[in-house]
């Protein structure tokens, strides 16, 4: 998340709007990956330090990416959500991931591209963000937990992801179209 400062007021305006409230900033579309295909689930368990066996639908968590000597190659938030999983880089990293899963997923039956749905992106942080959920009907529950939750339809569909590689307390919001998103930017301007 990038902040512009330019004085104190500002700064602090922004703390307490991450702390107390509601802040919101564009996010990098390329930080949010899908990874789906017969082999997926079980390519990310052989290459990330979680155990996403585990993983029900909503469900996520933090994990590292290895190389195969067990070097650290990424850091991600990984969740499943139907049909595949949803891996979310920290802001400007997502090429890094990409290129760090590249070689794994060409020796798999798994694809792995940047979902339609991230046409743009949103972050959400501090504790407010389940009101711009509640007031666009979205549960919160699984991104609150660590997960994610796609809901919609066709055309405007939008990813609610936990944002737990950030440690601020938020979401990622992609979605499928402009309009998609502009209804989280007034959802957020309203709370």
């Amino acid at each position: 998340m990038r902040f512009a400062m330019t004085d104190d007021d500002t700064l602090r305006t922004e703390l307490a709007a991450i702390t107390g409230g509601l802040a919101i900033a564009e996010a990098g579309a390329g930080d949010v990956l899908w990874l789906e295909g017969a082999d997926a689930r079980d390519l990310l368990q052989r290459v990330v330090t979680q155990d996403v066996l585990r993983l029900a639908v909503g469900q996520g968590a933090l994990a590292l990416l290895l190389a195969p000597k067990g070097q650290f190659r990424a850091l991600m938030a990984v969740a499943f959500v139907e049909p595949g999983f949803v891996l979310l880089a920290p802001d400007g990293r997502g090429a890094a991931l990409e290129q760090g899963l590249a070689k794994y997923v060409t020796l798999s039956r798994s694809r792995l591209s940047r979902p339609a749905l991230a046409e743009g992106a949103l972050r959400l942080a501090g504790p407010r963000w389940p009101e711009v959920a509640g007031r666009l009907g979205v549960d919160a529950r699984s991104p609150a937990a660590g997960g994610a939750v796609l809901e919609g339809t066709e055309g405007s569909r939008r990813l609610w992801a936990s944002d737990a590689v950030t440690g601020l307390g938020g979401v990622v919001v992609a979605a499928e179209s402009a309009e998609a998103l502009e209804a989280v930017r007034a959802a957020a301007r309203e709370a």
